[in-house]
């Protein structure tokens, strides 16, 4: 990626992250970078396009902040746990790209491969992880318990980010570690049905 492919794709993200999806353009992608309003076309066909190199850019963040989790835990409920934590920790610390990056239809998957790659990686990162610990803790290959934990996960994230639970009084970051850990309580409760 050029430097300023990269510039614009690193404006647009703080563009994002200061005033929301909705304030960014390609002209003000173009002013922050001190570039012409035309720059970014010589990179980005369109809104689309930046958006799409966002997406991919935030993804490529979180599957490396998943892979990082966990590295030094040897239980493996300790991993899940860690795993968990550091999705709902990006989608706090991010989230309007958080949002941006399950919105569905503003991007063209196929117009965009780089993007899909991205998606994929990540994705793959977080239900490979599961998988590993959940053949570890009762010796089944099943890649729907992956998903049900990815699912507790991503609904956490997206009931802190929406305030949901501010509203129940539960979202300190004290709070966020304690419901985290009923969700992988959750996750084991589920797994001990496998077992049977």
């Amino acid at each position: 990626m050029s430097d300023l492919k990269q510039r614009l794709v690193a404006v647009s993200l703080d563009v994002i992250a200061e005033h929301g999806l909705e304030a960014l353009s390609m002209r003000e992608v173009a002013r922050r970078a001190d570039v012409s309003h035309q720059a970014p076309y010589k990179h980005f066909a369109d809104r689309e396009a930046v958006l799409a190199a966002v997406t991919a850019e935030g993804f490529r963040r979180l599957a490396a902040a998943l892979v990082k989790s966990g590295a030094k835990k040897r239980d493996p409920w300790e991993k899940v746990l860690a795993l968990g934590e550091v999705y709902v920790s990006f989608a706090i610390s991010n989230p309007d790209l958080f949002r941006l990056m399950y919105r569905t239809g503003l991007i063209d998957p196929k117009q965009h491969p780089d993007c899909a790659a991205s998606v994929a990686a990540s994705i793959n990162a977080f239900n490979d992880r599961v998988s590993v610990v959940i053949r570890q803790l009762v010796d089944v290959d099943d890649p729907d318990l992956s998903i049900v934990f990815w699912s507790m996960a991503h609904g956490l994230a997206n009931l802190l980010i929406e305030g949901r639970l501010a509203r129940a009084g539960r979202d300190s970051p004290r709070d966020q570690k304690h419901t985290m850990q009923e969700v992988v309580d959750a996750l084991r409760r589920v797994l001990a049905r496998w077992r049977r």
